[in-house]
């Protein structure tokens, strides 16, 4: 957000005249820093937030004193919630103004799942739905029939549609400002973004693709073959090959911040790799008849792997110990996809085979009751990719819908 200038300021005194001279015009900005904390120390965190983007030097007085995220957290969160032993706890640490923030953003997420929703569903494609990707206002959607798309999270009305040029369903879908990534068939699309949305390259080619993570430079896809293939987005080369699963891998992801990269299998194993050496680090999960991985998702922040079952369970795995942290049953049906916002490690949402949609809290697997769960739309068709953020929840169906979850209440 940028900053705004302190260009015509608010009067809030008019001018007076003492004695036959003129008082100058006060404004806000005229306010010492004692009398701002004291204001500022009064506000809840989104007012707090909106306040440090007014100007530079509310900014600087916002981002200079953490201690007003704390007391913003504890006036919003704590006055609600019965917690003494974490307020006592929370209290007795020093924080960071941004983790303060991180605070807030956890709560304020688990607080929008659990009050009202509405939702809205439209028709996306004209076939099943395979994947679905949220970023800001702009939801992209991939199918089988062989289209990707780019829809508005507002209007819900398609901006943007690219086609393969082979006939081969989008089971994998990633985009920016300038680019979608997309993967068909065999194939690693990507697609410009500008006026006339060519495709600039083709990559792959050896064996269907299962799953796809992208983080640039790096695209990496899970194969039907059991493969785990790297490939430089830029040179269309194919840097690295791992092989160490017997059947299709589900889920693949990779953190450069620590360079590691995991992938899940329906042979029941997960595996964690060095990304730079493509040594394999550890066996996380062993093979087994129930286990059969469906999908994988990393939290960087907090250093853990979440993955999802056919038979219908959660795993949660810590990477710098290289073990199990906990498990938790999510239903009787496969989880079929899951998904956790970058900004906040504190939610894991998951979509099921039987059509329901999951929430539970990623440091210890416990259940969110959410209002989304709780309305049972008259839609229970298998979801097949979800993706959830502050206000919304998207989930893409077997056919050829998609459904938008508004959060809090509002029709965003």
């Amino acid at each position: 957000m940028t900053l705004r200038e302190e260009s015509s300021p608010i009067s809030v005194r008019s001018r007076e005249s003492y004695g036959g001279r003129t008082a100058r015009n006060r404004t806000v900005y005229d306010f010492g820093t004692d009398i701002l904390l004291r204001i500022f120390s009064r506000l809840d965190p989104g007012s707090l937030a909106v306040c440090s983007a007014v100007c530079t030097s509310w900014h600087s007085v916002i981002k200079s004193s953490p201690s007003l995220w704390r007391t913003a957290y504890f006036l919003k969160f704590v006055r609600w919630r019965a917690r003494a032993e974490e307020t006592a706890s929370t209290s007795s640490r020093t924080l960071s103004d941004s983790e303060w923030k991180a605070r807030f953003v956890d709560e304020e997420q688990i607080l929008r799942l659990t009050g009202p929703s509405s939702y809205r569903s439209w028709k996306a494609h004209s076939g099943r739905v395979n994947c679905c990707k949220m970023v800001m206002g702009l939801i992209a959607s991939g199918s089988s029939d062989q289209t990707a798309r780019i829809w508005s999270a507002k209007t819900l009305q398609c901006l943007e549609q690219y086609r393969v040029p082979h006939k081969a369903p989008v089971v994998q879908i990633d985009f920016d400002e300038n680019k979608v990534i997309g993967a068909a068939g065999k194939e690693i699309l990507l697609w410009s973004r500008s006026a006339n949305r060519r495709v600039l390259r083709h990559m792959g080619g050896h064996s269907e693709i299962c799953s796809m993570c992208y983080t640039d430079p790096d695209v990496v896809v899970g194969c039907v073959d059991g493969t785990v293939r790297v490939f430089d987005l830029y040179s269309s080369r194919c840097t690295q090959i791992f092989r160490q699963h017997t059947d299709a891998v589900k889920g693949v992801v990779l953190d450069s911040a620590t360079h590691t990269m995991a992938s899940g299998s329906t042979d029941g194993k997960v595996e964690l790799y060095d990304a730079h050496s493509g040594q394999k680090i550890a066996s996380l999960l062993r093979p087994s008849a129930m286990t059969g991985i469906t999908c994988l998702q990393l939290s960087s922040s907090t250093h853990t792997l979440i993955a999802g079952s056919w038979g219908g369970d959660l795993y949660c795995f810590d990477l710098r110990k290289r073990k199990m942290l906990w498990k938790t049953r999510v239903g009787g049906s496969a989880v079929s996809c899951l998904h956790s916002p970058v900004y906040s490690s504190a939610v894991i949402c998951t979509g099921g085979l039987d059509g329901s949609i999951k929430a539970f809290r990623a440091d210890s697997g416990e259940r969110i009751t959410t209002t989304c769960e709780a309305r049972k739309t008259p839609r229970m068709v298998p979801i097949l990719s979800v993706a959830l953020n502050l206000t919304r929840i998207v989930t893409a169906h077997t056919d050829s819908f998609m459904t938008m979850y508004s959060l809090g209440g509002s029709q965003t």
